[in-house]
């Protein structure tokens, strides 16, 4: 959760089943979003690259500098494909690999929407329809 009402310093944990807040130290967010391939100041980060594209582990989405993360077109490994639908895979793959580095002591519990099963009270679909 980040607020608008203060420069980004940090940025909290809203897990809703705690009671507490945990509040992480940031220095910046990057989104970026379009079609340009240009890296412009991040290119002075000390990022592996590799023809405008920055090299990551493909299973975490890592660069080489530590809790840095790169997913989409400027994310490079060898036999990727440049689908949007690849591009969602590697946020995923990068969401859960920053958690263990932001909560090194913690376990991720994570359940995908299918695996949760139905909402309490909702019938489950007959073959009558």
């Amino acid at each position: 959760m980040f607020r608008r009402d203060r420069p980004l310093n940090e940025t909290t944990d809203p897990t809703t089943e705690r009671t507490d807040v945990a509040v992480i130290g940031a220095d910046v967010l990057l989104p970026f979003f379009g079609l340009a391939q240009d890296l412009g100041p991040v290119a002075g980060w000390g990022l592996e690259t590799d023809a405008h594209h920055i090299l990551v582990d493909p299973t975490t989405a890592a660069t080489n500098l530590p809790g840095v993360f790169a997913v989409g077109d400027i994310a490079y490994y060898p036999n990727k494909h440049k689908l949007i639908l690849t591009g969602f895979s590697e946020a995923a793959f990068a969401a859960h690999a920053a958690y263990a580095y932001v909560f090194p002591d913690r376990e991720l519990h994570f359940e995908h929407s299918t695996s949760k099963g139905l909402p309490t009270g909702t019938a489950a679909p007959t073959k009558d329809g």
